[in-house]
């Protein structure tokens, strides 16, 4: 006996020892279980509603809700439930929360792509496509298809619900009846527009009404749709969001309501405020404007101006045609300044149109005019410091050889024949050399707006909050075409600076190449200043008021600046009625025999005195006789060295007098011979205030030009009024 109790003693102790191994491995089981299925909740009773959805801790199915309904009701407790679908419908029942779907019923609802990729932020006020997919299996549910009589079709309902986090405890769809049954409780009525709050608790979007062919007659159970819902949410907040469908089955005698819902696959969402756009003020614009109009208005007077004076010699001198050409484009680009403060994508598209090629224009144009002046002053003045074999000489040799190039010539002239001597500057050839210069710009502005047209959009800083406008390319916020367009616009302004610099101190009529260099100059720094601060200032965060203001001021220097540069100098003279006198050396060969004297040609190719006044011919024949005998002496010289004479007669013209006459341009010889000596006294004296040495060849030089000027004006030089003394 105590044997046998020693034996259920130890069956006892085995007994609890296993006990405990099993519980411990339940445990463990539980454990493992409870951290990677949710349904394992269901373990402990009365703490879940559902077995596995969204609802529970790590739940992701779909919830399900049960309905029976009644179609006429003459009982006051049956709740009369207001929907879109089917006419009448009295709840005479508890609704049932089912614990888990019929099988093959469920739904999944999807935010818009950039928020899931972190690329963006859901802003109020702007329409969002959220998606839902609905899978539906009629095969378990009560009734034989889908009835809607409010439609042709059978149909189902879906919606998006954003639920406010803090105020709402359990999203589901029932949250809006919840809504009106408490605002109808404090008989408060709203009215609501896409994206309100609805009753201060939620927001919720319709999808379309989704046609549907399920019936158990039919054999067909299921079916898998796609909804997209737009969703506008107006004030910021944050969101627990789920999608939800409702769809109704019925027969002949009874009718049942079903709702599924489930949280989206980001359930918690954030809407912010839509982000500060900067705008230029008003005030700005305005001022702005004004400022256009008063420029526009001033280039206006001067293209008038130059219309009505254009058959003045002073601007026939100066190929007139193109100085208007010249101020049309200046004015164009002062008019179109406006759009760089761009209101809609037009705007964008016509900004380079309308700016960059008026101002390649006014810039080529010139170009020109500084070309023209080196073509005919150049082969003068071989002897300064104009030198042809520098970078500008050779560009402007070329600009020569490329305005002759035609089809006889078939491009066979070479660089060197079109300096040998002074040469005529047609019409023609300046349209060469300003095409040349402006054509490109034209091309890549027409492909840019056809290829890369822009867009208004807004730029934003880190956190989107706030921003300003820009004109983007659709590709990426600059195309191709306009930076090389930008670039190409850039070159040619500094090719002008470049091109004016080497030719400020050209001899020329009014001093032009002297106005063209300090007009570029000026513009640059303006341009550069500007430029700098732009470009420190600009950020989405700043006000554009800064930039549009300073990128109009730009603009508005180039135009108003070179337009008074070349034109008011001209117009000056004309209004002032100054006698105007024009040496040979200053204007365009006529000829192209190179025994004859040089004359002045106007804009249409004919001839012109050397002396005007207001723009009217004043010469006496004695003046005209004294210039005969300058001009015949210049003949002979040229006749006398061509023949290789020494002889010293009567005729020679180192013997012949240079006549200086009162209201006359003097001899050619003779300002050749002052324009060389003052050429190599600026020279020497840049040289000594820089503290550099003089070469002794430098100071021989300069005593044998100073010698022969002395000479000639001691010996061969005659005044006019003189010989009317005596």
């Amino acid at each position: 006996e105590t044997k046998h109790g020693s034996f259920r003693l130890s069956q006892g102790i085995a007994d609890i020892i296993m006990m405990d191994f099993l519980i411990s491995a339940l445990l463990l089981l539980y454990t493992i279980n409870t951290h990677s299925h949710a349904q394992s909740i269901n373990t402990v009773p009365g703490t879940f509603l559902t077995k596995s959805g969204y609802d529970t801790e790590m739940g992701s199915d779909t919830i399900c809700w049960e309905t029976e309904g009644i179609t006429i009701s003459n009982n006051i407790s049956d709740i009369e439930l207001q929907n879109d679908l089917v006419s009448n419908f009295f709840i005479s029942s508890l609704i049932e929360l089912k614990s888990e779907c019929h099988g093959g019923m469920n739904l999944s609802g999807y935010v818009p792509d950039f928020v899931m990729q972190g690329k963006g932020i859901l802003r109020t006020e702007k329409d969002y496509v959220y998606r839902v997919v609905v899978n539906l299996n009629i095969t378990e549910l009560k009734g034989n298809k889908i009835i809607s009589d409010k439609h042709e079709n059978p149909v189902f309902q879906t919606q998006i619900v954003l639920c406010k986090t803090g105020i709402v405890g359990f999203c589901s769809p029932y949250v809006h009846e919840q809504a009106n049954d408490r605002l109808a409780a404090l008989n408060i009525t709203e009215e609501l527009e896409s994206g309100d709050e609805h009753g201060g608790t939620h927001v919720h979007a319709y999808g379309d009404m989704t046609t549907v062919s399920l019936s158990k007659s039919n054999g067909r159970s299921s079916q898998r749709f796609e909804v997209d819902i737009p969703v506008r949410v107006n004030d910021p907040g944050n969101f627990f969001a789920i999608a939800a469908v409702q769809f109704f089955m019925g027969n002949a005698t009874n009718l049942f309501k079903y709702d599924m819902a489930n949280a989206l696959n980001n359930r918690l969402l954030a809407y912010e405020a839509p982000p500060d756009k900067l705008l230029v003020g008003k005030g700005v614009s305005l001022a702005i404007m004004i400022v256009i109009i008063v420029a526009a208005a001033a280039i206006i007077y001067l293209l008038l101006c130059t219309i009505k004076q254009r058959n003045e010699s002073v601007m026939q001198l100066c190929q007139v045609h193109f100085l208007v050409v010249f101020l049309i484009a200046a004015l164009i680009a002062t008019g179109g300044s406006f759009l760089l403060n761009p209101k809609n994508d037009t705007h964008c598209n016509v900004q380079g149109i309308l700016i960059f090629i008026p101002l390649q224009v006014m810039y080529a144009i010139t170009i020109g005019r500084l070309w023209r002046i080196r073509a005919v002053i150049s082969p003068h003045i071989k002897k300064t410091k104009l030198k042809e074999r520098s970078i500008s000489g050779f560009i402007f040799n070329f600009l020569t050889w490329f305005s002759s190039v035609n089809l006889s010539t078939c491009g066979r002239s070479s660089l060197q024949q079109m300096t040998l001597r002074p040469i005529s500057i047609s019409d023609s050839q300046l349209t060469k050399v300003v095409s040349l210069f402006t054509f490109p710009m034209v091309i890549i502005q027409v492909l840019r707006v056809l290829l890369e047209p822009k867009i208004l959009d807004f730029k934003f800083n880190d956190d989107e909050s706030v921003g300003r406008a820009y004109c983007k390319s659709p590709n990426s916020d600059y195309g191709l075409l306009e930076i090389i367009s930008a670039a190409l616009l850039l070159s040619i302004f500094v090719f002008l600076l470049f091109m004016a610099y080497s030719s400020r101190e050209l001899p020329s009529f009014l001093n032009e190449t002297k106005q063209i260099y300090k007009a570029a100059l000026i513009t640059v720094l303006v341009i550069a200043i500007g430029t700098f601060v732009i470009m420190i200032t600009y950020a989405p965060s700043t006000s554009p008021d800064a930039q549009y203001a300073l990128s109009a001021f730009m603009v508005l220097c180039v135009t108003l600046n070179m337009s008074f540069g070349l034109m008011y100098p001209k117009l000056k003279m004309i209004w002032s009625g100054e006698k105007v006198v024009i040496s040979t050396l200053m204007t365009d060969a006529v000829t192209t025999d190179e025994t004859q004297a040089l004359r002045p040609v106007d804009w249409n190719g004919s001839m012109i005195e050397d002396s005007f006044s207001g723009g009217r011919k004043q010469q006496s024949e004695d003046a005209a006789n004294l210039r005969s005998q300058n001009e015949e002496g210049e003949l002979s010289n040229k006749k006398n060295e061509a023949s290789g004479s020494n002889q010293m007669n009567v005729t020679n013209p180192e013997n012949r007098p240079m006549w200086v006459m009162e209201g006359e341009a003097p001899p050619k010889n003779l300002v050749l011979r002052m324009v060389g000596v003052n050429d190599v006294i600026n020279y020497l004296t840049q040289q000594i205030t820089s503290g550099r040495e003089v070469s002794k060849e430098d100071w021989e030089n300069f005593r044998e030009m100073s010698s022969d000027l002395s000479e000639v004006l001691n010996s061969r030089v005659k005044f006019d009024w003189e010989q009317a003394e005596l």
